[in-house]
């Protein structure tokens, strides 16, 4: 046994710092992982933070898999890890190289796409490679990142030395890691772990860069804030003087004026009363835009308030009409046994034909009731999706259940006197804004019904054209001569007289279309009606990038 125990002792220790080495490097590796990542979450625009996150994450798998091995029995386990240390050398391979173009280039290089196809292929079958075609594929990226490391140091691009320092220093140490085990470089004179503090120079090199990038800002910031408080004091001096110039032409005007005669001082009345009634006309102007914007306000709670009582009466009617229906399934399979039975115990034909025709009657109540039911039933599924309280973020709807739904509040006005047309086309679910886009719809169709004299017809078609949804609704009303189809969509501006509209309907309308980053136009002529045309792009989503 005391033979053993040195050896056994030799073994311990060597397993003890192969652990230590395997959780400082993949723990160090990984805390720069997440450090860049969370700089990438709050700086989304220097995506470099990203694809260095990415690296340095497959260097800490890389790192913690290798010094695994060691403690590997089962040939089972020991495919699998391999199999993760050759995907870690793909990943660290690749992360760097786009890492390095996105600090240097503004684009993607043909040439990456080409490592790209190549480690795909390595991917698929790296079950069957050994490791020598990706050591291989990972020297070859270390080729190309150095020809754009010595670019930028030669372009003298802000920050390339340190980076390329690093950069150096990882090159090197993963290189003569490669080359060792491909036996390309003797035993003896390897370095044990030397692509570790290869790895290490980089991630320090990189924080290095991040601090000199910071401390730039600052300064850059600091340059700017003392250069605006300089034209600030400069702008305060120009001010004064310029003050002190108005007080003293005031006061040379003064004097003029006490000199000049009637007839001047009457022309210089009159300009004061001009300059007098221009500003009381912009003031005017001001407060009737402040008026608009209120009324447009208000205009936007009264519609908030509507969809929250539209989904309170859904509710409320909804109670009982469930509970009228599931009455009502109960009283129909009542009567289909009580049929059941008035054949079974009254064989006198006289008395089952006089039955059957007072059951039909009651059939025929059960459908008038079945048919009511499900009417108040869609009327309250519309009415609950129309007033879409949950929906005020960007959503994917079907624009058809929305201008159904507004079809169904407004039923009771257009019936009269309006027939409506649906020309639905074959449209996906678009992004868009959907209680927004009802409420274009609900005004759109109370002016259409409104402009209908008598009887007429409402249009409705929608199709799709050039990744754009259009919207056509289309009335067979008044129309509109062209000096009011002009000033159609200005806010205030109405055609009802005082007390009927408020000119804000069509205006709303316009703004909402604008915040789909859309268009709404209108073609009209007196006497033959007006069409509306919404065009809304189908990605608002990605156009707003939620």
């Amino acid at each position: 046994f005391s033979e053993y125990l040195p050896a056994s002792l030799q073994f311990w220790e060597i397993q003890r710092i192969t652990t230590s080495y395997q959780l400082f490097f993949s723990g160090l590796a990984l805390a720069f992982s997440l450090l860049h990542f969370l700089l990438f979450i709050f700086l989304p625009k220097q995506r470099q933070n990203l694809y260095f996150s990415i690296m340095t994450l497959f260097m800490a798998i890389l790192t913690y898999f290798v010094f695994r091995v060691f403690k590997i029995n089962e040939p089972d386990a020991y495919i699998t890890n391999f199999l993760i240390f050759k995907i870690s050398v793909l990943g660290v391979s690749m992360a760097g190289l786009h890492f390095i173009y996105s600090l240097f280039h503004r684009k993607l290089p043909p040439q990456y796409w080409l490592f790209a196809g190549v480690s795909i292929v390595l991917l698929i079958f790296s079950q069957q490679l050994s490791q020598r075609p990706f050591y291989y594929l990972s020297l070859a990226s270390f080729v190309e990142e150095t020809r754009v490391v010595i670019s930028a140091i030669r372009r003298r691009q802000s920050g390339a030395w340190i980076i390329a320092f690093g950069f150096f220093v990882m090159v090197f140490g993963v290189t003569h890691q490669m080359l060792g085990d491909m036996s390309i470089i003797p035993l003896e004179y390897t370095i044990d772990y030397v692509y570790l503090w290869g790895f290490t120079g980089m991630m320090c090199a990189m924080s290095v860069y991040l601090a000199r990038e910071f401390g730039i800002i600052n300064v850059n910031l600091a340059l700017q804030l003392q250069k605006i408080k300089s034209l600030s004091a400069k702008a305060i001096d120009q001010e004064r003087a310029a003050t002190e110039q108005e007080i003293e032409r005031l006061r040379l005007t003064e004097e003029n004026k006490r000199r000049e005669n009637e007839l001047e001082e009457m022309r210089k009345r009159q300009e004061v009363l001009a300059k007098l009634e221009q500003a009381n006309k912009e003031l005017q102007q001001a407060y009737q835009e402040l008026r608009d914007a209120q009324s447009q306000l208000v205009q936007s709670e009264k519609m908030a308030s509507l969809g929250m009582l539209v989904a309170g009466v859904a509710h409320e009617i909804n109670t009982p009409v469930g509970a009228m229906t599931s009455s009502h399934n109960t009283v129909i399979r009542a009567i289909e046994k009580l049929k059941s039975a008035i054949h079974d115990f009254c064989p006198d034909a006289d008395q089952q034909e006089k039955f059957d025709k007072y059951l039909k009657v009651i059939d025929d109540s059960n459908t008038v009731i079945a048919s009511g039911s499900e009417r108040v039933t869609n009327m309250v599924r519309r009415l609950k999706s129309f007033a879409r309280l949950d929906e005020a973020e960007v959503k994917r709807v079907d624009i058809h259940e929305g201008i159904e739904d507004t079809l169904t509040i407004v039923h009771h006005e257009l019936k009269r006197k309006a027939k409506v047309i649906k020309e639905f086309g074959k449209i996906p679910p678009i992004a868009c804004y959907p209680s927004r886009l009802n409420q274009v719809y609900l005004n759109i169709l109370i002016n259409a019904n409104q402009a209908i004299s008598d009887q007429g017809t409402i249009r409705i078609c929608t199709y799709l054209e050039s990744n754009n949804v259009h919207i056509q609704i289309a009335d067979t009303g008044n129309g509109m001569p062209p000096e009011v189809m002009k000033r159609i969509f200005d806010p205030g501006f109405t055609t009802k007289g005082v007390g009927v509209g408020t000119g804000l309907g069509l205006s709303i309308c316009y703004q909402i279309i604008q915040d789909h980053h859309g268009q709404i136009k209108v073609e009209s002529e007196s006497g033959k009606g007006s069409t509306f045309t919404i065009i809304l792009p189908t990605n608002l989503d990605e156009i707003l990038g939620v």
